[in-house]
């Protein structure tokens, strides 16, 4: 009985990713507005460069356009208890567990990214980290999973304030 019981509490133990959480990811989500997005990249700019002196700021923002932007849809391809996502940027996609394990994969640059993905609370949380600084990624669904919000965080050692924006996809 007590090795019943034992049993038992272990099953409750976090361990593996719920299956159904996982799978409501599969499929593709397109942007939903690109006036929303177009402006929410702009934001996102600008709160970077205010970080910096007015004679530089120019300089900075043409930077940070090339650094922040929208991929025009994503991919979930689901495993076990792993996941591929593909872009318009990466048709490849890059697969990985979901136990946060780096893996090294090459951005569409072909530079060097330090990539791990992991699910807390039933949403989609990655990490991306480059020589140059560090984004999170939070992939969230709508409660009818008929659209996702992607949340970027972007800590980098040259911005005081990490930038901060959120774009939102519907599924196709």
């Amino acid at each position: 009985m007590r090795s019943l019981i034992l049993l038992f509490m272990l099953l409750l133990l976090p361990g593996s990713v719920s299956a159904t959480e996982l799978t409501e990811y599969n499929g593709t989500f397109v942007l939903a507005d690109e006036e929303a997005t177009a402006a929410a990249l702009e934001a996102a700019v600008e709160q970077g460069a205010e970080q910096f002196p007015a004679l530089v700021r120019p300089l900075v923002r043409r930077k940070l356009k090339g650094a922040v932007n929208a991929v025009r849809f994503f991919t979930f391809e689901p495993g076990k208890d792993s996941i591929r996502i593909r872009s318009d940027l990466n048709e490849a996609g890059w697969l990985t567990d979901l136990e946060g394990t780096l893996v090294e994969v090459a951005d569409a640059n072909g530079n060097p990214v330090r990539l791990k993905r992991w699910m807390q609370d039933g949403v989609l949380a990655a990490q991306g980290c480059t020589e140059k600084g560090c984004s999170d990624f939070l992939f969230k669904l709508s409660d009818d999973g008929k659209s996702m919000v992607f949340g970027v965080v972007t800590h980098a050692d040259a911005l005081k304030e990490p930038l901060r924006y959120e774009l939102t996809y519907t599924r196709r």
